[in-house]
């Protein structure tokens, strides 16, 4: 069977911007299937799959879409074909929103998923989200006089999309138990604490391999460890958030900008009021968060540390933050884990905090 189904899916699953190693390891069970996963890998969400019979291993790249990297694993048969792909987004630009807004990154992939199927003269059989990130395609297309069928289960994962695809030349055959037990297979353990300490060792540049990063408006200099993305600006209480995401191993950092209005010498302009703390404390607590602390390190200074429950459902993650106000503007320097139960290293967050630098007042 000629495989067509790459053209279809090619921009679902793209660069991040770095070239992650997948590690694997594939085991033959004693049903004869073949068992695919990364368990132990480093910097990597744990994932699982059971192919029918012995997969075969490439690089995942297209023509039409260059930047392209990640890995395909393919199993075929006569009639039918098992596609698993491990990949990552840049051409869509979303890379920064998939730890940010994991939800909102999901819903630009499945959107750009459908937009592909149709450009390829492909019809949707059936469509529906799948808890823990995820989404359900089935769908046929024409290829040289012939109509084939497909079913996909994609997921997000720390910055990384996992899809699993049953092509076929017939419906019977994209509906069968065997096409069935394939996309169901995969599976994302949660990571014991081995794999956790193991990714949480990957180790972030050292401070002088850092970029220096200017502020849109010129008023402030901070350092990342990775080229920051600017996310989707978001509505404040008087101006839109900006919203800077850099991410290197297990960690993230950002920073958000908003403006308040007023007198910028105003006194409510350069300090916080005395309920700040609790104001966002109990903001968090509304949406699950576990409270570490709040704190008030100087008049115009606030810091905060809490667990916020992960997308998935499956834990915390844990960040700890720095809340700056000056003149009128609100500057919020985030520091979190990308690997769920997992605390941040302070020592990493204030070297972050401290490369914040005051240049003057916005252009």
């Amino acid at each position: 069977m000629k495989r067509i189904l790459f053209p279809l899916l090619s921009v679902a699953i793209c660069a991040i911007g770095s070239s992650p190693i997948y590690g694997q390891r594939l085991t033959q069970l004693q049903s004869g299937e073949f068992e695919l996963s990364n368990l132990g890998a480093r910097n990597e969400y744990p994932y699982t799959i059971r192919f029918p019979g012995r997969p075969v291993e490439s690089p995942a790249k297209s023509k039409s879409h260059p930047n392209w990297t990640g890995k395909e694993f393919v199993y075929n048969e006569q009639d039918v074909a098992y596609t698993f792909y491990i990949g990552s987004e840049k051409v869509i630009n979303i890379s920064g929103r998939m730890y940010a807004d994991p939800q909102g990154a999901l819903e630009t992939i499945r959107a750009s998923t459908l937009k592909e199927i149709k450009a390829n003269n492909g019809k949707m059989l059936e469509e529906r989200p799948l808890t823990n990130l995820g989404f359900y395609h089935a769908w046929s297309y024409p290829y040289e006089g012939n109509t084939f069928y497909a079913r996909s289960v994609t997921y997000l994962r720390m910055g990384n999309v996992y899809s699993a695809i049953v092509s076929a030349s017939s419906g019977s055959l994209a509906d069968s138990l065997r096409a069935t037990q394939f996309l169901d297979s995969l599976q994302f353990p949660k990571p014991s604490a081995e794999e956790k300490l193991a990714m949480a060792k990957t180790p972030v540049p050292p401070l002088p391999k850092w970029r220096k990063f200017i502020g849109p408006d010129e008023d402030f200099s901070l350092l990342f460890p990775t080229k920051p993305e600017r996310l989707r600006d978001g509505q404040g209480s008087a101006t839109m958030i900006r919203h800077f995401l850099s991410a290197s191993g297990s960690y993230s950092f950002s920073v958000l900008i908003q403006d308040f209005g007023g007198d910028p010498a105003a006194r409510e302009n350069n300090a916080f009021g005395p309920d700040h703390e609790k104001i966002i404390a109990d903001d968090k607590k509304s949406s699950g968060a576990r409270i570490v602390q709040m704190r008030r390190i100087a008049p115009n200074i606030s810091e905060s540390e809490y667990w916020d429950p992960n997308d998935e459902g499956t834990g915390y993650q844990h960040s700890f933050n720095r809340s700056i106000l000056h003149r009128g503007r609100f500057y919020f320097l985030g520091c979190g884990r990308l690997i769920e139960d997992l605390e941040v290293d302070k020592k990493v967050c204030r070297m972050f905090f401290n490369s914040f630098k005051l240049l003057g007042r916005p252009r």
